[in-house]
């Protein structure tokens, strides 16, 4: 999911209707409705003529949507972070890496310096 993607769902879940949505559906039974408690006996009805599995889960995205998208805004600063803490940590290893290679052909310079001097001199890898 794009962080546009992410931005727009997050728009629309702040722009719906606030608080707890709820099924119910009248005596028969075939059809639900979801809608929201709006003090004594007056409800706003969100979605009507719905199957119970779909009026169970558009009520259930109300809640869920909002938690859902600030779990992934949560993985996703952690992700940053630990992606950032890795390329610090790959630099300086590649860093140590190439002083450890200047410092092996320093020792290598001094050895063949030492034994141009010191014939009788044995290098010992």
């Amino acid at each position: 999911m794009t962080q546009a993607e992410l931005a727009a769902l997050k728009a629309l879940a702040n722009a719906a209707t606030p608080d707890r949505w709820e099924i119910w559906s009248a005596a028969t039974g075939a059809d639900y409705i979801v809608r929201v408690p709006r003090g004594k006996n007056y409800y706003a009805v969100i979605a009507t003529d719905c199957t119970y599995s779909n009026a169970a889960f558009i009520a259930a995205a109300r809640a869920a949507v909002p938690a859902l998208i600030a779990e992934v805004e949560r993985l996703q600063a952690a992700w940053s972070a630990e992606h950032d803490a890795y390329i610090r940590a790959d630099e300086q290893t590649r860093m140590a890496e190439r002083e450890a290679d200047e410092l092996r052909s320093d020792v290598r310079e001094l050895q063949d310096r030492l034994s141009a001097a010191d014939p009788d001199v044995v290098w010992i890898d």
